[in-house]
């Protein structure tokens, strides 16, 4: 299912043809290139997701961990294989895998075939975060780009995400438009 987050602050961007060839370099402040996540980053990449979820308010800092061992045990499913997901993080120590600075998430999700995709891939964008001691350095920048380039490298045209204030620039710059149609959001509210 897609991710359904940032209630009324959040808007959705594209990024269409002719638009995919802009990607921005890191900027010389980041020091550290980003890498290809491992399985082994999953509790850290669902570290990072929950301080980008509370600080959005769509989560409380209070909430159960139930969800954070979901999101752990799927990453950890996603990121050893497949062709339908990728993530891309800074370590906090370049080359020392353990605690990260930054992460970000790409996923493929399959809709119908359009004038965009001929076989129904589309590339969603996720949970990109940066540790707050490590804000500014250019990192989320450079995790941007890698995942663009990944989704260039499928073949994929198109990638979707949900951008939250902090971020909205960055993706601008990167060539993500505001679309003409809003995305809408259902809830079951049933408990």
């Amino acid at each position: 299912a897609p991710f359904v987050a940032f209630a009324a602050c959040a808007i959705k961007a594209s990024v269409g043809p002719g638009r995919f060839s802009k990607v921005i370099a890191m900027t010389p402040e980041a020091s550290s290139a980003p890498r290809r996540a491992t399985p082994g980053d999953a509790d850290e990449l669902t570290r990072l997701r929950e301080i980008m979820l509370v600080a959005v308010g769509v989560v409380a800092v209070s909430a159960g961990a139930d969800w954070r061992t979901a999101c752990a045990a799927d990453l950890r499913r996603r990121l050893a294989g497949g062709p339908d997901a990728v993530g891309f993080v800074v370590d906090q120590v370049p080359g020392v895998h353990g605690r990260l600075a930054a992460s970000g998430i790409g996923l493929v999700r399959h809709e119908l075939p359009g004038p965009l995709s001929l076989d129904g891939r589309v590339g969603y964008v996720l949970s990109v975060c940066t540790d707050e001691a490590f804000r500014g350095r250019g990192y989320a920048t450079a995790i941007m780009s890698s995942l663009l380039e990944w989704f260039r490298g499928e073949g994929i045209r198109k990638v979707d995400l949900h951008a939250s204030p902090f971020g909205i620039e960055i993706y601008r710059r990167l060539g993500f438009v505001e679309p003409a149609n809003p995305e809408l959001s259902w809830r079951d509210p049933a408990p």
